[in-house]
């Protein structure tokens, strides 16, 4: 009985020991693996660390998205186009428009209108208006006082059908009118309302807006063929030059009286 007692400790006593060796080496590689994940994390961390910045902003090496890196804290570059295109908001200044008057009412009178479908501006700031189904051109100051008119219902020279569109040659003054259907052309008055030319008529077609550039040449839009036609102002009052034509690839040229 005794035997067994002792051979049963010392059986226990052997099963601890064993068990507490165990647990040291356990311990001990434990501690010898935390050194080593402490050693690679640090080995990765100076590795990241110099791949974030090599080559002016590269990804890390672990896998993970890029990081792009700014110029001097954060903010956009100086060089990149939106800071080129745009200029900062406190930069931008934002002006009031202020209701100033308004003139005009249904009518064929002077200071009337029936249809009007076309302003324009002159040196002076008079507003001049296309008076559309009163076939006649308006002429008001720059508070809308009513000036003088010209112009009547007709194709003859001096007379105006459907006139929809002005606009001013700064140079000289002159008033430039298109014609919709049926005429469609465009004819030239002077800053007084006066005819001096009419053309157009065998080229134009849906005319619906006129401008005229710093060389004076005439610019005129058609909606329903959609293209953008360029008459030449030339010296002789009886003549002008149709110069550019552009519908999808076609370009030509033409002259006529």
């Amino acid at each position: 009985m005794n035997s067994f007692c002792f051979s049963s400790n010392s059986h226990h006593n052997s099963s601890s020991n064993s068990h507490s060796s165990a647990l040291n080496g356990l311990s001990h590689h434990h501690h010898s693996a935390s050194a080593l994940l402490d050693l690679s994390s640090k080995l990765l961390n100076t590795s990241n660390g110099h791949g974030g910045h090599h080559g002016g902003g590269g990804g890390h090496h672990n896998g993970g998205p890029p990081h792009h890196h700014s110029n001097g804290g954060g903010g956009p570059s100086s060089s990149s186009p939106s800071a080129m295109m745009y200029p900062p908001k406190s930069q931008i200044k934002r002006q009031k428009m202020i209701y100033h008057c308004k003139f005009g009412e249904f009518g064929v009178l002077e200071g009337q209108f029936t249809e009007p479908s076309g302003v324009a501006v002159n040196a002076q700031n008079d507003i001049i208006v296309a008076d559309t189904n009163n076939h006649r051109i308006q002429i008001f100051d720059r508070e809308g006082r009513f000036k003088f008119q010209f112009g009547e219902c007709g194709k003859r020279d001096g007379q105006l059908l459907y006139p929809n569109r002005v606009a001013v040659v700064r140079q000289s003054g002159d008033i430039v009118v298109t014609e919709r259907s049926p005429t469609h052309q465009v004819q030239i008055y002077n800053q007084y309302g006066q005819f001096v030319r009419k053309f157009g008529a065998t080229i134009l077609q849906h005319p619906r807006g006129v401008c005229v550039d710093n060389k004076g040449r005439i610019v005129v839009v058609e909606c329903k063929v959609m293209r953008v036609i360029i008459f030449d102002q030339v010296s002789r009052p009886a003549r002008g030059a149709f110069v550019t034509s552009k519908m999808k690839t076609n370009s030509n040229t033409y002259h006529f009286p």
